[in-house]
């Protein structure tokens, strides 16, 4: 049969509470820890994003610049093209002359539409070019975006997390500090109780000590009370022998 008091289990069960709240302290710790490092994380990626990001805007600004020098080039040698079809023959110029004229404004129109042909393939290129890179800043853009609301996310959680992880420990102190009084307490209770115990014994002891010395007084006094009548008892009788011994006249006498 268990002799545990009231407060004993009051402090028991203030121990296992006490140790629950250093669990859960524990938990929460680690739970801190991971969203630090989920903070962490989704802060590297987000920088990793930004300068991903801006180096791909300079990239995209470098091609958007050489497509419009590219668009200058092909208007340019669309105006060489115009400016080479036309043909200058003076007047009273002889037939040779006017053939030769033709035939270098021919070979100056080839050469400029020949011009014309390179600068508009390369204004394509450098289109598609700027295009594509326009396209990969969009994308950046979007998964940066996207990186930095995780780490609001993970920031959030973190603060979440260490205001757990503090209330937690809080708990966990408060709850050790009042499971040590509590068994601080139930100690001196035991103190106090065998304390109670070894006075109550040693009352019992004087109390059983006083008992036996009264009946021991009190068997004395009969005794001798027994003695006394005994002795007043033989006083009578020795008087009685005396009278009967003596003459009647003297007992006459003597009454």
């Amino acid at each position: 049969m268990s002799t545990r008091t009231p407060s004993s289990f009051s402090a028991s069960a203030r121990a296992n509470a006490a140790k629950q709240a250093a669990n859960a302290a524990s938990d929460a710790a680690a739970v801190k820890a991971k969203a630090a490092r989920a903070a962490l994380s989704a802060k590297a990626k987000f920088t990793a994003l930004s300068a991903d990001l801006q180096a791909a805007k300079d990239e995209g600004s470098d091609l958007e610049s050489q497509a419009a020098d590219a668009t200058t080039a092909r208007k340019a040698a669309e105006q060489a093209v115009q400016d080479s079809s036309k043909t200058n023959i003076p007047a009273g110029a002889s037939i040779e002359e006017a053939q030769a004229a033709l035939k270098d404004t021919k070979n100056r129109l080839t050469d400029a539409t020949d011009g014309l042909h390179s600068a508009i393939d390369e204004e394509h290129a450098a289109l598609e070019k700027h295009k594509h890179a326009a396209k990969k800043v969009d994308e950046i853009q979007e998964a940066a975006d996207k990186a930095e609301a995780e780490e609001n996310d993970a920031e959030s959680a973190e603060s979440d997390a260490t205001d757990a992880a503090d209330k937690a420990d809080s708990t966990a102190d408060s709850t050790q500090a009042a499971a040590d009084r509590a068994e601080t307490a139930e100690k001196d209770a035991e103190d106090a109780d065998t304390e109670a115990k070894a006075a109550k014994a040693k009352a019992e002891g004087e109390l059983h000590d006083a008992q036996d010395e009264l009946k021991a007084d009190e068997e004395k006094l009969k005794e001798e009370q027994e003695e006394n009548k005994k002795n007043m008892d033989d006083a009578l009788s020795a008087i009685k022998d005396v009278e009967n011994e003596m003459p009647s006249d003297s007992v006459s006498a003597l009454e």
